[in-house]
């Protein structure tokens, strides 16, 4: 039986409650991206990490990376070349584990888990 509003796992906390647009959950993937990669993952604190996207020709590309509450802390928009196209991620986040969504103009979204250590 799913879980519902009225039969959950326990209280529900207003502190780590978030809504999510459509985007970040979409189902499907830009076509035109062929592969998407955080490397390294995971990153050093401190230390620089790039996303290489594979893409099969040129779009504009919104990048943004969440954090496991569901805060934006960081956002990008940019022309994606056809083939490889790397976009430097932030080297000043702290340890943590991160989405990083990838989305073309139509909305349509792909994500990536990033994690940072110390």
């Amino acid at each position: 039986q799913p879980i519902s509003e009225y039969q959950n796992c326990g209280p529900v906390s207003s502190r780590f409650q978030f809504t999510t647009s459509s985007t970040m959950t979409s189902t499907t993937d830009p076509q035109f991206i062929r592969s998407a990669t955080v490397n390294p993952n995971p990153a050093l604190s401190g230390s620089p990490a790039v996303l290489s996207v594979e893409m099969k020709r040129q779009e504009p590309l919104t990048i943004t990376i969440f954090d496991v509450y569901g805060t934006e802390v960081f956002r990008e928009s940019e022309i994606g070349q056809s083939g490889t196209h790397q976009i430097a991620l932030p080297g000043n986040l702290p340890a943590g584990t991160y989405m990083v969504r990838i989305m073309d103009k139509e909305g349509k979204s792909l994500l990536r888990k990033w994690s940072i250590i110390q």
